[in-house]
């Protein structure tokens, strides 16, 4: 049985140190990885939460199912643009649950998505790269990164001494797979409908991870890995 990570484990995650070099990487993963932000009614028929397509709105860059997720996204962008909201909203009808949504200016938008994908690109080529760079300070921060955005995102879960997220894109199951080998902690990806699982079997190495991402890592001292603005 697969349970949830708790709110004070997300808290945690949530309150790492912000590596400004890294910060963008970070909102573009949690982006890849939670579910396309839209204007969903605010009763239904108990479907919790609602699925199929939605109406995206404008302005929303993403939506979360934790408030901690949102901050830390909210923050993220701080070095963007001044004008970042989180809104919480409850939907649903018989089941009640909430989202919340990051809202930024709708003529600022453009722009920032074309940041978040840029640091999305450079995370992925900073995060494969091959050969000595591996064991740089910088790509280990990445990776801790890549592995807190996803936690915060509210998909995975932990069962007995193991972790499993599920995801449905397959370059954020690759890049999280590469991530763990990078921070050196054992992992398997299987494919199962609908998307992957990327699981942590080792109650050591899970634990290791946990305490890794929640921490954070040292500032990158090398070159930044998003563009100044």
């Amino acid at each position: 049985m697969i349970r949830r990570l708790d709110d004070a484990l997300r808290s945690d995650l949530a309150a790492a140190p912000v590596d400004r070099r890294l910060a963008l990487f970070e909102a573009a993963t949690m982006s890849r990885c939670a579910t396309a932000p839209s204007e969903r009614p605010s009763r239904g028929r108990g479907t919790d939460p609602p699925s199929g397509p939605a109406r995206r709105t404008p302005g929303v860059l993403v939506e979360l199912s934790s408030r901690a997720a949102a901050q830390r996204y909210r923050v993220a962008l701080c070095g963007l643009t001044t004008d970042v909201e989180v809104r919480d909203r409850q939907l649903g009808w018989r089941h009640a649950y909430e989202v919340h949504q990051v809202l930024v200016p709708v003529r600022e938008e453009p722009r920032i998505l074309n940041r978040l994908a840029r640091a999305w690109q450079s995370g992925v080529t900073l995060l494969t790269a091959a050969g000595p760079v591996a064991s740089e300070p910088r790509q280990a921060a990445a990776a801790a990164a890549a592995w807190r955005s996803v936690l915060l995102v509210g998909g995975p879960g932990r069962g007995a001494g193991c972790l499993r997220v599920r995801l449905a894109d397959a370059s954020a199951a690759d890049l999280l797979a590469r991530a763990a080998v990078i921070l050196g902690v054992p992992v398997r990806t299987v494919r199962r409908p609908g998307g992957y699982l990327v699981i942590v079997d080792d109650p050591v190495a899970v634990a290791r991870l946990l305490a890794g991402v929640s921490a954070g890592l040292p500032e990158t001292p090398a070159a930044a890995l998003v563009p100044a603005v």
